[in-house]
């Protein structure tokens, strides 16, 4: 599986970004679309913690922790996945 980085995130929202300006364009980012992409889990979107809409579908995710970091997150999308536990997120 696939690990979750800035270059990974900045790609799937925008490809035509120079490398200086990923890192805020990223740390900005209401919606990310992650799904398809053989994700392994959920490491690497601290810098994401503003997003309201996570979509992460058609990955191989097993766990799910620290969604109460999320703050403003209101819709996360996880099926097609290999969800054994989740934990957090009750806001």
């Amino acid at each position: 599986p696939r690990h979750i980085t800035m270059a990974l995130i900045a790609e799937s929202s925008d490809s035509s970004l120079e490398p200086e300006e990923r890192a805020q364009h990223v740390v900005g980012l209401r919606r990310l679309r992650l799904g398809h992409l053989n994700l392994g889990s959920m490491e690497g979107l601290d810098p994401c913690n503003a997003a309201t809409h996570i979509y992460l579908q058609h990955n191989r995710v097993r766990e799910i922790e620290g969604l109460d970091f999320f703050h403003a997150l209101q819709f996360l999308v996880l099926s097609h996945n290999r969800l054994e536990w989740v934990s957090g997120g009750a806001h």
